[in-house]
């Protein structure tokens, strides 16, 4: 019971840290943000709670830091992984100012390729603005007119995966440098 009460504490605190940052920086709502962040949460705790109850004795504490450097470095790389993808597939709709997925470059519509090679400048936003925008009070979502409702859906399945993945090895070069630390050579 200890041990799932420290796990849940540092889990915890892992995803509260820095002001949610880490919840924060989720994909748009229209993902389905609650559910990745809930599987982030439970990742990260089945990890630590694995690290825990294996109580590997033979494993050396430069053994844990060396494994904490590596996800550390897998961290530092699908963070900026997430940052670019993150710019690339969504906009911020400004009379609302909520974040949205775009479908990228690659799924574009005819209309809109034909938009964008007229007037390269054009940000996401300006594309949906042109093709009769966004509004959630009467529903009216034009993003389909801009890219295809798959490049919407693939581009919202990439930002969820690169961002588990990212939280993912972040705990676990957290969980790996707290059991180097905390090792009795």
């Amino acid at each position: 019971m200890r041990v799932l009460g420290n796990a849940i504490k540092v889990v915890g605190f892992l995803l509260a840290a820095f002001s949610g940052f880490l919840k924060t920086i989720a994909p748009p709502d229209e993902t389905g943000t609650p559910l990745p962040v809930g599987v982030v949460s439970f990742l990260c705790l089945i990890i630590f709670l694995g690290i825990s109850a294996a109580n590997w004795k033979s494993i050396r504490r430069g053994h844990w830091l060396a494994a904490s450097v590596l996800f550390g470095a897998s961290f530092l790389g699908s963070s900026l992984l997430y940052q670019g993808a993150f710019s690339r597939l969504t906009f911020v709709w400004y009379p609302t100012h909520k974040v949205y997925v775009a479908g990228g470059d690659d799924h574009l519509t005819e209309k809109a390729r034909d938009a964008r090679a007229k007037n390269p400048s054009l940000s996401s936003a300006d594309l949906v603005s042109g093709f009769g925008g966004i509004d959630e009070a009467t529903g009216v979502d034009r993003r389909t007119r801009v890219w295809d409702e798959s490049g919407i859906q693939s581009a919202a399945r990439y930002l969820t995966c690169v961002y588990i993945t990212m939280v993912v090895t972040l705990a676990s070069a957290v969980f790996c440098v707290t059991e180097g630390a905390l090792k009795r050579c």
